[in-house]
């Protein structure tokens, strides 16, 4: 087996939504200077980065990151599909009808345009005109897949910038508003050059922050040699 990261390193620079603040990482203590250890200060927010969605995100009464349990960051049956989409295009019912008897069986979905690859290259475009999940895809899948307990998704946030309404409606479908079952949603994730053929499993572990509704995750894939 091998491994692969799937979230993205946190900079200063890292891709972030339009008008989000950028994390801070300052050094408190330098053994350059005296001190037994460096030390760092970091101010981030919750939702910059690769991060997971919980349902606290979207409604008061939803669960928050560091309660939720285990079994919802490891998932033993991912699958991908693929969904090309250009800018702003959101992913719709039909895109995923045709691969219904496959997220049936899978615990995490991840949906994979190929926007990722504006991550590194173009900020602009990554972050303004990436691609969503329509809220009618997204009830689609929570009345018809309990099974599913996450959404991964290679592009920056589940709503497109240009639909933040509709993206909205997206996220209180997934994580659960309006029914008895929730799935996560983990977004600004990458799965490029990943095959179902030798996808094992996928662990994604937040930071356990006890009063937030969502947390950074660090993305890791199991991959069959």
């Amino acid at each position: 087996m091998s491994y692969k990261f799937l979230s993205y390193k946190l900079t200063k620079t890292s891709a972030a939504c339009i008008g989000a603040v950028r994390p801070e990482f300052k050094q408190t203590r330098h053994v350059t200077e005296g001190w037994a250890q460096n030390e760092w200060e970091i101010t981030i927010p919750n939702h910059l980065g690769t991060h997971m969605d919980a349902p606290n995100h979207h409604y008061d009464n939803g669960i928050k990151i560091a309660d939720l349990e285990m079994d919802r960051f490891v998932y033993e049956k991912p699958y991908i599909v693929d969904v090309p989409k250009g800018f702003s295009e959101l992913i719709t019912v039909e895109d995923l009808k045709p691969f219904a008897e496959e997220i049936a069986k899978c615990d995490l979905l991840m949906l994979r345009t190929g926007h990722s690859k504006y991550h590194d290259t173009d900020e602009y475009t990554y972050a303004a005109k990436g691609p969503g999940l329509s809220s009618q895809a997204a009830e689609y899948i929570n009345k018809n897949f309990e099974n599913v307990k996450g959404v991964f998704c290679d592009f920056i946030m589940l709503a497109a910038y240009t639909d933040i309404e509709d993206g909205n409606k997206a996220h209180k479908w997934l994580l659960g508003e309006w029914s008895d079952h929730y799935c996560t949603i983990i977004e600004d994730a990458t799965c490029e050059g990943l095959s179902n053929d030798t996808l094992v499993r996928v662990f994604a572990l937040p930071i356990r922050y006890g009063e937030v509704d969502s947390a950074q995750v660090s993305v890791l894939a199991e991959i069959r040699d």
